[in-house]
């Protein structure tokens, strides 16, 4: 499943570390609308390439006679809800605060800092078949997931306390491995926790639950901005990560059929 689940999230990264170097060009010689506009069309043509794919396959997708019921829940799942939650705010707000922090802070222009969206998505995308390969060989999820949050922890940090340049591009490689990639992979650690024929309605009740607890983050932080420096900021959200591995170390791997 590790390797599976990379190689989906990988497929969808191609065009996160895309888009950006896109967007760069575009922007050079039609300004912001029109690419915003292609951009949607974008979205329709991927919803009308998924009905028309999808549509044949319709009795294969789904079980027959099942009946709305509410999410699966158990004590691991309930301890991965929190910390991933907990993850999620810190993730949301560094990821939407992080070009004006490079263009104030770092010195960066804005083409630049739009573009390491796409430097991270790509690192991301390199390395993360081989962290799903890792967490089937060592045939458990939770190491790999507490490591890849204590690395991530180190990057924030060192994103906020560094200014050598070579060093700012370490940082945000690994926060895109370990930031992005890896946080993707630890849905894994969930999934696995669900009987198979439950796993529709739970995984959209947790996705549903960590998204909405995430958005709050760029309002908050916003709000603190005002008052506190982005950089000491970022400090405070590199404790974050330690903070979830700390709740995830708490939580049974015991995965179910």
């Amino acid at each position: 499943m590790g390797r599976a689940i990379a190689l989906h999230m990988t497929g969808s990264s191609v065009g996160q570390f895309t888009a950006p170097f896109f967007v760069g060009i575009f922007l050079t010689y039609y300004g912001w609308r029109s690419p915003i506009m292609v951009w949607s069309g974008l979205g329709i043509s991927t919803g009308l390439i998924l009905y028309f794919s999808l549509r044949n396959q319709k009795g294969s997708l789904t079980h027959e006679g099942k009946v709305l019921s509410p999410p699966f829940f158990s004590r691991p799942m309930g301890i991965y809800l929190m910390a991933v939650s907990v993850w999620g705010i810190a993730q949301t707000a560094l990821m939407t605060f992080l070009p004006l922090f490079l263009v104030d802070f770092r010195g960066f222009s804005k083409e630049m800092a739009a573009a390491i969206y796409g430097v991270m998505s790509l690192a991301g995308a390199i390395c993360r078949p081989f962290l799903g390969a890792l967490m089937d060989r060592m045939k458990r999820r939770k190491p790999v997931i507490i490591g890849g949050f204590i690395f991530a922890a180190l990057s924030i940090l060192g994103l906020a306390t560094m200014k050598s340049l070579m060093m700012m591009y370490l940082c945000i490689i690994l926060l895109g491995v370990f930031g992005s990639g890896h946080s993707g992979l630890s849905d894994i650690f969930m999934i696995e926790m669900i009987p198979s024929g439950r796993r529709e309605e739970t995984i959209g009740f947790i996705l549903t639950a960590r998204m909405s607890i995430a958005s709050l983050a760029p309002i908050l932080v916003g709000l603190i901005a005002e008052q506190i420096p982005l950089p000491y900021i970022f400090m405070i959200l590199a404790v974050v990560p330690i903070f979830t591995a700390s709740i995830i170390s708490l939580a049974e791997e015991r995965p179910v059929e």
